[in-house]
C-alpha cells in the first residue's frame, strides 16, 4: 500500500491468475470486470454454483484470499465509488457510494488555493455524483452526499447551491464549450485573488483562447518526499565538477531553479556583486555556460562583462574558482521559473543582471 509499484503489480498478478483460472471453469460469470484487484460480476447460475466458484478460485493460489459481496441478502453492493442496487424485478439503479470509514475532509475553503480551484474541485465531485446516479432520484440522493461532504470542510451553501444549479443547467442542455479544441492552457503560480483577477481580466478583455491554470506552492509532502530512490550522481565522476566545487555539491544535477551566482573575487574587496539566474536544465549546464562566458570575457553576457569590467588580468584558473552558486527558487516550468527569477531579481535587486525590472503583476503594492 502506497507503493508507487504496488498497482501494476496488481494487475499483472491478478490477470495471470484469472487467466488461467477462467479458462478451467464449467460455469462461469455472465459479466466480469475488474478494477486492480476490485472485481464485479453478474453470475445467474444459482447461490450453491456460486459458492463453488468462490471456494475454486480461493484454492487456485495460495498467495491470495477473496473476499465476497453479494445482492443476495441485501440487494446493494458497493463496488468503488458506486452503490449498485438490485430489485426483485431484475432492474438496478446506481449511485455515489462512500466507505463507512472514509473520512470527511476534502479541500478546506479556508486553504490558501486559489478560488478556481475550489470550485473545479466542487465541480468535479457534483459531476462524478451525477455521471455514476442512473435516475433522478439516485441523483439527488448522490448530490446530497456530496454538499454535505463540503459544507463539512466550511464551503458556503449558497456557493454549493449554485454550483448543483449549474451542472444540472449544463447536464441538461449537453452543451459543449465553445472552441474547447482550441483552447491553449497556461499554468501560472498562485499569489492571491487579486492577482487572479486581474489576469483573468487582461485574458477576457484580449479575447484569446487562453486559459489560466493557477498552481499552489509546494506542500508539506513535497518538500519531504521524493520519488527517487537515490540522489543522481555527479557526472563528472572523478573529475572536476566546478558545480560542485563552487557550493552545489551534490545538487549539480538539479533542474528548474531560479539561481544566485556571487563573484567572490570582489567579495573580498568587500562589495557584493552577483547574478540571478533560472533553468530548466541541469544546473551544472548553465553554470558551466556562464564560466566559459567569463573566461572569454565574452560581451553582452552577464559574467562575461562583470570579468572584463572589473577582473580583466585574472586567469582561467582564477575564474574557475571566482564564483559561488546558490539555489534560491524552484518552479514546474518554464511559465513558473520566469515568474519566480522575476520576483527575486525584484527582492535581491541583482548588480550583474542586465534586466533588473519585474512583471508589473508581482510589483509590491
Amino acid at each position: 500500500m502506497g507503493n508507487r509499484i504496488a498497482p501494476p503489480v496488481a494487475i499483472t498478478f491478478m490477470h495471470i491468475l484469472e487467466t488461467g483460472f477462467m479458462s478451467s471453469l464449467e460455469f462461469a460469470p455472465v459479466l466480469y470486470l475488474r478494477y486492480i484487484d476490485d472485481i464485479v460480476g453478474v453470475w445467474t447460475h444459482g447461490i450453491d454454483r456460486l459458492n463453488h466458484f468462490f471456494n475454486c478460485i480461493n484454492a487456485y493460489n495460495r498467495s491470495i484470499s477473496f473476499t465476497m459481496e453479494s445482492t443476495f441478502s441485501t440487494g446493494q453492493l458497493p463496488f468503488l465509488d458506486t452503490l449498485i442496487t438490485v430489485y426483485p424485478t431484475g432492474e438496478y439503479t446506481t449511485e455515489l457510494y462512500f466507505k463507512p470509514m472514509a473520512a470527511p475532509i476534502i479541500l478546506h475553503f479556508t486553504s490558501a488555493h486559489p478560488m478556481s480551484t475550489k470550485k473545479a474541485v466542487l465541480n468535479s465531485q457534483i459531476k462524478r455524483a451525477m455521471r455514476v446516479s442512473s435516475d433522478d432520484r439516485t441523483r439527488d440522493r448522490s448530490v446530497k452526499r456530496v454538499k454535505l461532504l463540503f459544507e463539512q470542510n466550511g464551503y458556503p451553501t449558497a456557493m454549493l447551491d449554485t454550483s448543483i444549479k449549474n451542472n444540472l443547467r449544463k447536464r441538461s442542455e449537453r452543451k459543449t464549450r465553445r472552441n474547447k479544441e482550441n483552447e491553449i492552457f497556461m499554468r501560472l503560480p498562485y499569489l492571491d485573488e487579486n492577482v487572479v483577477r486581474r489576469v483573468n481580466g487582461v485574458l477576457r478583455r484580449s479575447k484569446t483562447n487562453i486559459k489560466v491554470a493557477w498552481i499552489s506552492g509546494p506542500t508539506i509532502g513535497n518538500k519531504l518526499i521524493s520519488s527517487a530512490f537515490s540522489k543522481p550522481p555527479c557526472p563528472a565522476g572523478t573529475k572536476h565538477c566546478h558545480t560542485c566545487e563552487s557550493g552545489l555539491k551534490g545538487k549539480c544535477t538539479k533542474k528548474n531553479i531560479v539561481y544566485k551566482i556571487t563573484c567572490s573575487l570582489c567579495e573580498r574587496n568587500g562589495r557584493t556583486e552577483f547574478y540571478i539566474g533560472e533553468s530548466t536544465r541541469p544546473v551544472r549546464y548553465r553554470f558551466n555556460e556562464h564560466l566559459s562566458d567569463a573566461r572569454l570575457r565574452k560581451p553582452d553576457t552577464p559574467l562575461g562583462e562583470h570579468i572584463a569590467d572589473s577582473h580583466f588580468n585574472a586567469s582561467s584558473t582564477e575564474i574557475n574558482s571566482a564564483f559561488t552558486i546558490d539555489i534560491i527558487g524552484w518552479g514546474r516550468d518554464s511559465a513558473e521559473l520566469k515568474i519566480t527569477e522575476s520576483i527575486k531579481i525584484r527582492d535581491l535587486r541583482p548588480t550583474l543582471n542586465m534586466m533588473k525590472s519585474s512583471w508589473p503583476l508581482a510589483r509590491k503594492p
